[in-house]
């Protein structure tokens, strides 16, 4: 199942990208370990120009943000 998930934070303080956790069939893993499987491990969000992909890329408050997803999965985004 390949698709394009689309999330926001909806929080107001900035997240690593890095920092955020999936969770599949009821087992929370590191975006390492999801990539290739769960997921690609990889961020892509509009520049206003274009599109901008990162792996290490900073989830800013109120943004949104699209991953590809291979699985049905959760993305969890941590507390400060």
């Amino acid at each position: 199942m390949l698709s394009k998930r689309e999330l926001t934070t909806g929080v107001t303080w900035p997240t690593s990208w890095t920092d955020v956790t999936v969770v599949y069939l009821g087992t929370p893993m590191s975006l390492t370990d999801a990539h290739g499987t769960v997921l690609q491990n990889a961020i892509y969000w509009w520049t206003g120009t274009g599109y901008g992909l990162g792996t290490a890329a900073p989830l800013n408050p109120w943004h949104g943000y699209w991953v590809l997803a291979y699985e049905d999965c959760q993305i969890v985004i941590p507390s400060p």
